[in-house]
């Protein structure tokens, strides 16, 4: 959504190298999501920092290097709130293992909010085999999860946009192209990325 909402405002995001660098993540994300065992909550964690970190210095940092955009679908973030709160790790110990291999934190976070009573219902409406084991786990958690995103929306209200995702797709896409009009044109094509 994000992505073709910037894709109509401007140039969109580099796709340099990706599909080489996401067949790693990829793998892994399905080996963590996917498995028949049980993945140990630090091991589940340490996996998707170790995803991210290949993808943060063979895709991310390079492609600001040049000026260009990024677009990442969950980062930092899903992990404080999947592996610290809904895992029950602690935020403390996810903001440790980023702030030493993943220390860029994004200029702008966009929380498509809705109730978990919504979202679970969404998923249920998908196909078995396309619901993975984060989306099969107890309401309590997806509160948690959810409790969490939003109290660090609260804490950082310049970075993060809140969007109410319980609409129509269409509706949520409206409100993330106004933001993105903000901040993207006045920039112009050629500007210096904000860092």
């Amino acid at each position: 959504m994000i992505a073709a909402a910037e894709s109509r405002l401007r140039q969109p995001p580099s796709e340099r190298d990706q599909r080489a660098i996401e067949a790693l993540g990829q793998r892994l994300r399905h080996a963590l999501l996917h498995a028949r065992e049980n993945v140990e909550p630090g091991a589940e964690l340490l996996l998707l920092v170790a995803d991210r970190r290949q993808h943060l210095v063979e895709l991310i940092e390079p492609a600001l290097a040049e000026g260009t955009d990024v677009l990442c679908d969950r980062y930092i973030d899903s992990s404080r709130a999947y592996q610290g709160a809904g895992r029950g790790l602690g935020e403390a110990a996810v903001d440790a293992l980023h702030r030493r291999w993943c220390p860029r934190v994004p200029d702008r976070t966009y929380l498509f909010d809705c109730p978990v009573e919504t979202a679970l219902a969404r998923v249920a409406r998908r196909s078995g085999a396309g619901i993975d084991k984060i989306e099969r786990e107890e309401i309590a958690f997806h509160r948690r999860v959810r409790t969490a995103y939003r109290r660090r929306a609260r804490s950082e209200p310049r970075r993060f946009r809140v969007l109410d995702a319980s609409g129509t797709p269409d509706a949520v896409f409206a409100r993330l192209e106004k933001d993105l009009e903000a901040l993207f044109i006045p920039r112009g094509p050629r500007a210096t990325r904000r860092r």
